[in-house]
Protein backbone atom coordinates (compact mmCIF):
# COMPACT_ATOMS: atom_id res chain seq x y z
CA UNK A 1 0.00 0.00 0.00
CA UNK A 2 1.46 3.03 -0.67
CA UNK A 3 2.80 5.52 2.02
CA UNK A 4 0.31 9.19 2.38
CA UNK A 5 2.04 12.42 3.73
CA UNK A 6 0.22 13.53 6.55
CA UNK A 7 -0.85 16.55 4.64
CA UNK A 8 -2.44 13.99 2.31
CA UNK A 9 -3.99 11.60 4.74
CA UNK A 10 -5.20 15.49 6.83
CA UNK A 11 -7.03 15.74 2.90
CA UNK A 12 -8.35 12.74 2.85
CA UNK A 13 -9.79 12.12 6.07
CA UNK A 14 -11.39 15.60 5.17
CA UNK A 15 -12.79 14.18 1.96
CA UNK A 16 -13.88 11.08 3.81
CA UNK A 17 -15.17 12.02 6.81
CA UNK A 18 -18.04 14.32 4.97
CA UNK A 19 -21.21 13.48 5.92
CA UNK A 20 -23.24 12.16 3.18
CA UNK A 21 -26.04 14.37 4.21
CA UNK A 22 -24.03 17.40 4.06
CA UNK A 23 -22.68 16.85 0.47
CA UNK A 24 -26.42 15.80 -0.75
CA UNK A 25 -27.45 19.05 0.86
CA UNK A 26 -24.51 21.39 -0.45
CA UNK A 27 -24.95 19.38 -3.66
CA UNK A 28 -28.75 20.44 -3.93
CA UNK A 29 -28.31 24.06 -2.54
CA UNK A 30 -26.19 24.83 -4.99
CA UNK A 31 -28.78 23.72 -7.87
CA UNK A 32 -31.19 26.22 -6.34
CA UNK A 33 -28.68 28.61 -6.20
CA UNK A 34 -28.56 27.85 -10.01
CA UNK A 35 -31.91 28.32 -10.77
CA UNK A 36 -32.16 31.33 -8.47
CA UNK A 37 -29.53 32.97 -10.25
CA UNK A 38 -30.99 31.86 -14.13
CA UNK A 39 -34.33 33.06 -13.02
CA UNK A 40 -33.95 35.78 -10.14
CA UNK A 41 -36.04 33.56 -8.27
CA UNK A 42 -34.82 34.80 -4.39
CA UNK A 43 -37.78 32.71 -3.36
CA UNK A 44 -35.43 29.62 -4.10
CA UNK A 45 -32.80 30.77 -1.57
CA UNK A 46 -35.12 31.12 0.89
CA UNK A 47 -35.49 27.04 1.04
CA UNK A 48 -33.32 25.43 2.93
CA UNK A 49 -32.54 22.95 2.27
CA UNK A 50 -34.65 22.37 -1.19
CA UNK A 51 -34.79 18.84 -2.79
CA UNK A 52 -34.33 18.45 -6.63
CA UNK A 53 -38.09 17.77 -6.59
CA UNK A 54 -38.76 21.55 -5.02
CA UNK A 55 -36.50 23.28 -7.36
CA UNK A 56 -37.57 21.51 -10.65
CA UNK A 57 -41.53 22.42 -9.31
CA UNK A 58 -40.38 26.19 -9.00
CA UNK A 59 -38.69 25.87 -12.04
CA UNK A 60 -41.45 25.03 -14.20
CA UNK A 61 -44.07 27.33 -12.52
CA UNK A 62 -41.15 29.42 -12.86
CA UNK A 63 -41.21 28.55 -16.57
CA UNK A 64 -44.47 28.55 -17.10
CA UNK A 65 -45.48 31.78 -15.83
CA UNK A 66 -42.72 33.40 -18.53
CA UNK A 67 -44.45 31.71 -21.56
CA UNK A 68 -47.44 33.11 -20.55
CA UNK A 69 -46.07 36.46 -20.39
CA UNK A 70 -43.38 36.39 -23.37
CA UNK A 71 -47.01 35.30 -25.13
CA UNK A 72 -48.91 38.08 -23.83
CA UNK A 73 -46.21 40.41 -24.95
CA UNK A 74 -45.95 39.16 -28.39
CA UNK A 75 -49.90 39.46 -29.14
CA UNK A 76 -49.25 42.99 -27.82
CA UNK A 77 -46.40 43.88 -29.53
CA UNK A 78 -48.24 42.64 -32.74
CA UNK A 79 -50.93 44.53 -32.17
CA UNK A 80 -49.09 47.77 -31.69
CA UNK A 81 -47.30 47.21 -35.22
CA UNK A 82 -50.54 46.91 -36.96
CA UNK A 83 -51.78 50.11 -35.48
CA UNK A 84 -48.66 51.68 -36.21
CA UNK A 85 -48.84 50.37 -39.82
CA UNK A 86 -52.80 51.47 -39.98
CA UNK A 87 -51.58 55.02 -39.07
CA UNK A 88 -48.56 55.00 -41.25
CA UNK A 89 -51.22 54.00 -44.31
CA UNK A 90 -53.67 56.78 -43.27
CA UNK A 91 -50.94 59.48 -43.15
CA UNK A 92 -49.05 58.24 -46.34
CA UNK A 93 -52.05 57.13 -48.49
CA UNK A 94 -54.85 59.08 -49.74
CA UNK A 95 -57.94 57.51 -48.49
CA UNK A 96 -59.89 58.40 -52.19
CA UNK A 97 -57.52 57.87 -55.17
CA UNK A 98 -55.16 55.95 -53.48
CA UNK A 99 -52.07 57.93 -53.93
CA UNK A 100 -49.20 58.95 -51.55
CA UNK A 101 -49.95 61.83 -49.81
CA UNK A 102 -46.81 64.17 -49.35
CA UNK A 103 -45.29 62.04 -46.42
CA UNK A 104 -45.76 58.57 -48.05
CA UNK A 105 -44.05 60.32 -51.56
CA UNK A 106 -41.38 61.46 -49.07
CA UNK A 107 -41.04 57.70 -47.70
CA UNK A 108 -41.11 56.27 -50.63
CA UNK A 109 -38.60 58.35 -52.30
CA UNK A 110 -36.17 57.75 -49.76
CA UNK A 111 -35.74 54.46 -50.57
CA UNK A 112 -35.29 55.44 -54.34
CA UNK A 113 -32.44 58.36 -53.26
CA UNK A 114 -30.70 55.04 -51.22
CA UNK A 115 -30.44 53.05 -54.19
CA UNK A 116 -29.13 55.82 -56.75
CA UNK A 117 -26.52 56.51 -54.13
CA UNK A 118 -25.56 53.17 -53.66
CA UNK A 119 -25.11 52.87 -57.12
CA UNK A 120 -23.19 55.89 -57.59
CA UNK A 121 -25.10 57.87 -60.35
CA UNK A 122 -26.95 60.54 -58.11
CA UNK A 123 -24.20 63.12 -58.90
CA UNK A 124 -25.13 62.36 -62.46
CA UNK A 125 -28.87 61.67 -62.17
CA UNK A 126 -31.75 65.11 -62.08
CA UNK A 127 -35.66 64.77 -60.97
CA UNK A 128 -38.00 66.42 -62.61
CA UNK A 129 -40.42 68.09 -59.94
CA UNK A 130 -44.15 69.24 -61.25
CA UNK A 131 -47.04 70.37 -59.97
CA UNK A 132 -50.30 69.71 -61.63
CA UNK A 133 -53.61 71.82 -60.88
CA UNK A 134 -57.06 70.85 -62.58
CA UNK A 135 -59.02 73.82 -64.63
CA UNK A 136 -61.98 75.10 -63.28
CA UNK A 137 -62.61 73.49 -60.14
CA UNK A 138 -65.17 75.64 -58.92
CA UNK A 139 -67.30 75.33 -61.75
CA UNK A 140 -67.85 71.49 -61.24
CA UNK A 141 -67.80 72.24 -57.45
CA UNK A 142 -71.10 74.13 -58.35
CA UNK A 143 -72.45 72.31 -60.82
CA UNK A 144 -71.98 68.20 -58.86
CA UNK A 145 -71.64 69.50 -55.65
CA UNK A 146 -68.04 68.45 -53.38
CA UNK A 147 -69.09 64.88 -53.30
CA UNK A 148 -69.74 63.95 -56.78
CA UNK A 149 -66.64 66.06 -57.40
CA UNK A 150 -64.16 64.42 -55.65
CA UNK A 151 -65.31 61.20 -57.46
CA UNK A 152 -64.42 63.10 -60.95
CA UNK A 153 -60.80 64.33 -58.98
CA UNK A 154 -59.73 60.53 -58.00
CA UNK A 155 -61.00 59.28 -61.99
CA UNK A 156 -58.63 62.29 -63.02
CA UNK A 157 -55.67 61.82 -60.51
CA UNK A 158 -55.87 57.77 -60.73
CA UNK A 159 -56.11 58.41 -64.92
CA UNK A 160 -52.61 60.53 -64.76
CA UNK A 161 -50.96 57.96 -62.52
CA UNK A 162 -51.64 55.02 -65.05
CA UNK A 163 -50.02 57.45 -67.61
CA UNK A 164 -46.40 57.65 -65.51
CA UNK A 165 -43.77 54.88 -65.50
CA UNK A 166 -43.36 52.95 -62.79
CA UNK A 167 -40.33 54.96 -61.45
CA UNK A 168 -42.76 58.17 -61.57
CA UNK A 169 -44.22 59.42 -58.19
CA UNK A 170 -47.47 60.97 -58.31
CA UNK A 171 -49.05 62.31 -54.33
CA UNK A 172 -52.49 64.19 -53.67
CA UNK A 173 -51.74 67.46 -51.83
CA UNK A 174 -54.56 67.78 -50.23
CA UNK A 175 -57.30 65.00 -49.40
CA UNK A 176 -60.11 66.80 -51.09
CA UNK A 177 -58.04 69.07 -53.27
CA UNK A 178 -56.98 68.57 -57.37
CA UNK A 179 -53.81 69.02 -56.76
CA UNK A 180 -50.88 66.66 -57.70
CA UNK A 181 -47.29 66.35 -56.89
CA UNK A 182 -45.10 64.51 -59.50
CA UNK A 183 -41.73 63.57 -59.61
CA UNK A 184 -39.35 61.71 -62.12
CA UNK A 185 -36.11 60.52 -62.01
CA UNK A 186 -33.22 60.49 -64.98
CA UNK A 187 -30.53 58.55 -64.04
CA UNK A 188 -27.25 59.39 -65.20
CA UNK A 189 -24.24 57.56 -65.60
CA UNK A 190 -21.92 56.48 -62.79
CA UNK A 191 -18.96 58.53 -61.89
CA UNK A 192 -17.17 58.84 -58.59
CA UNK A 193 -17.25 62.77 -59.11
CA UNK A 194 -19.15 64.72 -56.44
CA UNK A 195 -21.71 67.29 -57.36
CA UNK A 196 -23.67 67.93 -60.66
CA UNK A 197 -21.36 66.76 -63.40
CA UNK A 198 -24.69 66.56 -65.56
CA UNK A 199 -23.08 68.48 -69.16
CA UNK A 200 -25.54 71.12 -69.97
CA UNK A 201 -26.60 68.96 -73.43
CA UNK A 202 -27.70 66.49 -71.66
CA UNK A 203 -29.42 68.04 -69.15
CA UNK A 204 -31.33 70.33 -71.89
CA UNK A 205 -31.98 67.26 -73.45
CA UNK A 206 -33.97 65.89 -70.50
CA UNK A 207 -36.22 69.10 -69.84
CA UNK A 208 -37.16 68.50 -73.30
CA UNK A 209 -38.01 64.90 -73.21
CA UNK A 210 -39.83 65.64 -69.92
CA UNK A 211 -41.80 68.93 -71.45
CA UNK A 212 -43.46 66.26 -74.36
CA UNK A 213 -44.31 64.04 -71.73
CA UNK A 214 -46.25 66.43 -69.61
CA UNK A 215 -47.68 68.38 -73.13
CA UNK A 216 -48.95 64.29 -74.11
CA UNK A 217 -50.03 63.84 -70.94
CA UNK A 218 -52.24 66.84 -71.04
CA UNK A 219 -53.91 66.01 -74.28
CA UNK A 220 -55.02 62.74 -72.85
CA UNK A 221 -56.27 64.85 -69.84
CA UNK A 222 -58.83 66.82 -71.74
CA UNK A 223 -60.03 63.56 -73.91
CA UNK A 224 -60.50 61.73 -70.65
CA UNK A 225 -64.39 60.51 -70.62
CA UNK A 226 -65.78 60.39 -66.61
CA UNK A 227 -68.22 57.83 -65.66
CA UNK A 228 -71.66 59.22 -65.61
CA UNK A 229 -70.65 62.35 -66.72
CA UNK A 230 -70.78 62.00 -70.66
CA UNK A 231 -69.74 65.00 -72.70
CA UNK A 232 -67.80 66.25 -69.85
CA UNK A 233 -64.46 67.96 -70.21
CA UNK A 234 -61.54 68.60 -67.73
CA UNK A 235 -58.31 69.95 -68.30
CA UNK A 236 -54.93 70.74 -66.00
CA UNK A 237 -52.35 73.22 -65.88
CA UNK A 238 -48.53 72.08 -64.66
CA UNK A 239 -45.32 73.62 -63.61
CA UNK A 240 -41.96 71.84 -63.88
CA UNK A 241 -38.78 72.77 -62.35
CA UNK A 242 -35.46 70.54 -62.48
CA UNK A 243 -32.92 69.29 -59.60
CA UNK A 244 -29.90 68.42 -61.43
CA UNK A 245 -27.50 65.89 -59.43
CA UNK A 246 -28.64 64.71 -56.53
CA UNK A 247 -27.30 65.25 -52.69
CA UNK A 248 -25.91 62.10 -51.04
CA UNK A 249 -27.52 63.46 -47.83
CA UNK A 250 -31.22 62.63 -48.33
CA UNK A 251 -32.12 65.62 -46.08
CA UNK A 252 -30.38 68.20 -47.94
CA UNK A 253 -31.93 66.80 -51.23
CA UNK A 254 -35.39 66.24 -49.73
CA UNK A 255 -34.98 70.04 -48.74
CA UNK A 256 -34.36 70.87 -52.13
CA UNK A 257 -36.87 69.28 -53.74
CA UNK A 258 -39.28 71.01 -51.27
CA UNK A 259 -37.70 74.25 -52.40
CA UNK A 260 -38.36 72.84 -56.43
CA UNK A 261 -42.21 72.23 -55.88
CA UNK A 262 -42.60 75.84 -54.77
CA UNK A 263 -40.96 76.50 -58.16
CA UNK A 264 -42.95 73.88 -59.75
CA UNK A 265 -46.02 75.60 -58.22
CA UNK A 266 -45.33 79.25 -59.77
CA UNK A 267 -44.47 78.01 -63.12
CA UNK A 268 -48.18 76.00 -62.88
CA UNK A 269 -49.67 79.73 -61.73
CA UNK A 270 -48.41 81.22 -64.65
CA UNK A 271 -49.86 78.73 -67.19
CA UNK A 272 -53.12 79.53 -65.36
CA UNK A 273 -52.39 83.21 -66.15
CA UNK A 274 -51.49 81.83 -69.70
CA UNK A 275 -55.02 80.64 -70.28
CA UNK A 276 -54.60 77.13 -68.88
CA UNK A 277 -54.55 73.58 -69.92
CA UNK A 278 -51.20 74.13 -70.85
CA UNK A 279 -47.11 73.67 -69.03
CA UNK A 280 -44.61 76.05 -68.08
CA UNK A 281 -41.10 75.81 -67.23
CA UNK A 282 -39.15 76.85 -64.50
CA UNK A 283 -35.70 77.80 -65.33
CA UNK A 284 -33.87 78.64 -62.33
CA UNK A 285 -30.91 80.91 -64.30
CA UNK A 286 -34.04 82.84 -66.20
CA UNK A 287 -36.76 82.30 -64.14
CA UNK A 288 -40.04 81.66 -65.38
CA UNK A 289 -39.82 80.50 -68.34
CA UNK A 290 -42.27 81.12 -71.22
CA UNK A 291 -45.03 78.79 -72.11
CA UNK A 292 -44.12 75.84 -73.92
Amino acid sequence: MPHRTGAKIRDGRRRSDRPQGLREERSLTALAQAYEAALGAKELSQKKPVSDEEAVAVLKARLDMSETQRTALEVQRKSLLEENANLRDLLSVDPQTRLLKPLGLRDAYQKVHADLVQKGVNANSCVHVGFFDGDGMKRLNDTYGYEETDKIVTFLAQSISKQCRPTDFIARIYQTGDELYFLATEVGRRTGQKGPTVSMERHAQNIQDQKNFIKRLLRKVEKLEFPGHPGLRVTISAGMATVVGIDDSFEVFWHQIERYFKRAEEAMRLAKKKGKNTVVIYEEEFGLSEEV
